[in-house]
């Protein structure tokens, strides 16, 4: 008599329960990250991280080190992982991730974004910051000015801002925080830091706020890749006594978001950046990224269009 034939399910089920009795779980690998070019070494480096929001801050920091990374790329890969081997799949993955970078992202690609980067920087925000630092000094507090070190970096990050003028107003704020002082921060039983921004969509005014700093980051990015203006991050952190005061400091949260960036601000935002002498004309641009996406592919147009949307030129 032949061997009975067991339905797909059961068979499943069965090597699930053989593979947990030799200490094999099924794990789910994701992993996010970005390729750059360090102009120094002339060498492409790939960040590659597990968490979501690692790659996000290197992308938002990375133009302080002189560094121009791609967008974010993702993979997710599950796998049967015997004991002990978890740390030596995940770097596998994470090599998976490398090579898909590699290839989309080749060194000429880096090249080419360098070029256009130095040719459209300009300092159409320094009298804007300048302005806005003297405001500071006549009733400063130490949240002023870390709102205000938030739009330096923003508006360097946006080429808005040449390396001399951010190093001069840089120099200002550490002046500044040195003169306000030590204080103290009454701390209490739960924390919580929340993060904002205001954009642009029609002629709407909008506004997105989140506990998780990467959910802020992913709408920021996307936002850049469709060309819509939006503002700097907002963050605050707060401290409370009852777990049910969670909620009223979501609102008050929001309520201060509002306040602080209203639709005058975003019209400062945009009167800066067309304010912005590019080299690069956009038909130009827009032709670049064209024969980006044949040469190199969709990844690297994308990348391409999102640094001439943020730097003013699309």
């Amino acid at each position: 008599m032949g061997k009975k034939l067991k339905f797909r399910d059961e068979q499943v089920a069965e090597d699930i329960a053989k593979k947990a009795e030799l200490g094999w779980m099924d794990v789910e690998f994701m992993m996010y990250g970005c390729a750059y070019l360090d102009p120094a070494m002339d060498k492409v480096f790939y960040k590659i991280s597990s968490r979501e929001e690692d790659i996000y801050e290197f992308m938002r920091s990375s133009k302080g080190y002189g560094f121009y990374p791609s967008r974010m790329m993702t993979l997710k890969q599950r796998y049967a992982v015997p004991t002990g081997a978890k740390e030596y799949i995940t770097q596998k993955v994470k090599l998976q991730l490398a090579h898909m970078l590699q290839d989309a992202y080749p060194k000429e690609f880096f090249y080419l974004l360098y070029q256009f980067a130095e040719e459209n920087t300009c300092d159409s925000a320094a009298s804007w910051l300048w302005k806005k630092a003297e405001t500071l000094e006549d009733g400063l507090d130490g949240f002023q000015l870390i709102c205000f070190a938030r739009e330096l970096e923003y508006y360097f990050y946006c080429h808005m801002l040449t390396k001399e003028s951010y190093h001069q107003l840089h120099h200002w704020l550490k002046n500044e925080i040195k003169n306000l002082g030590e204080h103290s921060i009454e701390k209490d039983k739960y924390e919580k830091t929340i993060y904002g921004i205001a954009y642009i969509e029609g002629d709407r005014i909008k506004y997105l706020s989140d506990v998780q700093q990467n959910v802020v980051y992913r709408k920021l990015f996307s936002l850049e890749e469709r060309g819509c203006v939006f503002t700097p991050i907002y963050k605050n952190t707060y401290w409370y006594s009852s777990c049910n005061g969670s909620s009223e400091i979501i609102s008050g949260f929001k309520t201060e978001l509002q306040k602080y960036f209203k639709m005058e601000y975003l019209y400062e935002i945009i009167t800066i950046r067309n304010a912005a002498k590019r080299v690069t004309a956009k038909e130009t641009f827009q032709d670049i990224i064209a024969e980006s996406k044949i040469k190199y592919g969709e990844h690297a147009a994308v990348t391409l269009k999102s640094y001439g949307n943020r730097w003013g030129i699309l």
